[in-house]
C-alpha cells in the first residue's frame, strides 16, 4: 500500500517498482515517509498560526494549512526525485535555503504554542507597564486644565485657611478688635470664611470632575493602544522573540525548539543526498543516459543525411537506398 502510494507521489511506474530489489523499495518507502514529516509541520503551523494569530475560521484555518502542505510537498518532491549529478549542488545549497527560512516561519507556530503560558504572562506585564506609560504621557499632554485647577484649588484652600484663622481670632479676642464674642468683625469675618469655603468647594468639585474625566479618557486611550499594539502580528512575534531572550533559560528552550524543527526539516533532503543509490535510482540514472545516446545519434544521423542532401541532391535517397541494400548483402555473407 505504502510503496503503491510512494510510487504514484513520485512519479515511478509502480509496475516497474514493485519487481525492484527491498533495498529500492525500502528506500522508496522511506524517502516517502521522511517527506510526510515536513508536509505535517507546516499544515500543522498553518492551522495554528491562522487560528490563533489571525483568527480564522475553521475551515479557512484548514484550506490554509492544506495549501502550505502542498506547497511544501511540491518543493521537496523537486528535490527528492532530483538524481545526484554533478550541477545539483546549486540546488542543494537552495534547498539549504529553503530550510532556514522554512524554520524561522515554522517554528513560530510551535514556539507560540510551547511558550503560550510564558507569553501571555510576559505579555501581561508588558501591557501593564505600557499602559501605565500611555496614561502618564496622555496626562502630561492633556492634563494642562487639571493643574491649572490645581493650582486654583491650592490658592483657594490658602485663602480659606487664612480667612478661618482670622474668624477664630477675633471671635477669642486675641486679634483685630481684641473683643471676645461675635460681634459685628466676627460676623463679617465668618461670613467672609464661608465665602471661602464655597469657594474652596467650588473649586473641588471642579477639580474632581476634571479628574475623573482625564483619568478616564486617558485609561480608554492607553486600553486602545495596549489592544491594538497587542493584537497585531509583529507585535506577537516581537513579545515572543524578546521573551526568549530575556533569559538564558528561556533561550536554550527557544533555540532547542527551533533546530529541532530545522532537523525535521531539513532530515529528508539531508538522507538522500547522504544515502548510496539503491539499484533503482541507477536503473533511471542509466535509462535517462541510454535516451541521451539515443537522442544524440539520432541528431548526428539526421545532420549526415542533411549533409548528403546537400551534396547530392535527389539522388541521395537512392543512393542511400542502394547503400543499405549492399550493407544487408553483405552482413548476410
Amino acid at each position: 500500500m505504502l510503496l503503491r502510494l510512494f510510487s504514484a507521489l513520485f512519479g515511478y511506474n509502480y509496475e516497474v517498482v514493485k519487481a525492484q530489489t527491498t533495498v529500492s523499495k525500502q528506500k522508496i518507502i522511506t524517502m516517502g515517509t521522511l517527506v510526510l514529516i515536513p508536509v505535517s509541520l507546516w499544515f500543522f503551523s498553518g492551522y495554528y498560526l491562522s487560528t490563533n494569530l489571525y483568527g480564522a475560521s475553521l475551515p479557512k484555518a484548514l484550506l490554509i494549512g492544506a495549501g502550505l502542505a502542498t506547497l511544501i510537498l511540491i518543493i521537496d518532491r523537486a528535490f527528492i526525485v532530483q538524481s545526484k549529478e554533478p550541477g545539483a549542488s546549486g540546488l542543494a545549497k537552495f534547498r539549504v535555503l529553503i530550510a532556514i527560512l522554512s524554520t524561522a516561519l515554522g517554528s513560530l507556530a510551535m514556539d507560540l504554542m510551547i511558550f503560550s503560558g510564558d507569553l501571555k504572562e510576559y505579555q501581561a506585564l508588558k501591557s501593564q507597564d505600557m499602559k501605565e506609560d500611555k496614561i502618564s504621557e496622555y496626562k502630561i499632554k492633556f492634563g494642562g486644565k487639571l493643574e491649572r485647577l490645581k493650582v486654583e484649588r491650592q490658592v483657594a484652600n490658602d485663602n480659606f485657611g487664612q480667612v478661618s484663622k482670622e474668624y477664630i481670632s477675633e471671635v477669642d479676642g486675641t486679634n483685630g478688635t481684641g473683643k471676645y464674642g461675635l460681634g459685628p468683625a466676627a460676623i463679617a469675618k465668618e461670613k467672609r470664611m464661608q465665602e471661602a469655603k464655597m469657594a474652596l468647594n467650588k473649586i473641588d468639585a471642579l477639580f474632581a470632575s476634571e479628574q475623573t474625566r482625564l483619568d478616564s479618557e486617558a485609561d480608554s486611550v492607553a486600553n486602545k493602544a495596549v489592544i491594538n499594539e497587542g493584537s497585531s502580528l509583529i507585535s506577537k512575534v516581537r513579545d515572543l522573540h524578546e521573551f526568549a531572550f530575556s533569559g538564558l533559560t528561556n533561550f536554550f528552550y527557544y533555540a532547542a525548539v527551533t533546530l529541532f524543527f530545522f532537523c525535521l526539516e531539513f532530515f529528508p533532503f539531508k538522507y538522500k543526498s547522504k544515502t548510496a543509490e539503491s539499484l533503482f535510482e541507477k536503473m533511471l540514472h542509466a535509462e535517462e543516459k541510454v535516451g541521451e545516446r539515443r537522442l544524440h545519434n539520432l541528431m548526428a544521423r539526421r545532420e549526415e543525411i542533411l549533409r548528403q542532401n546537400g551534396l547530392l541532391g535527389h539522388r541521395a535517397e537512392k543512393i542511400r537506398q542502394l547503400a543499405s541494400g549492399y550493407e544487408n548483402i553483405r552482413k548476410i555473407g
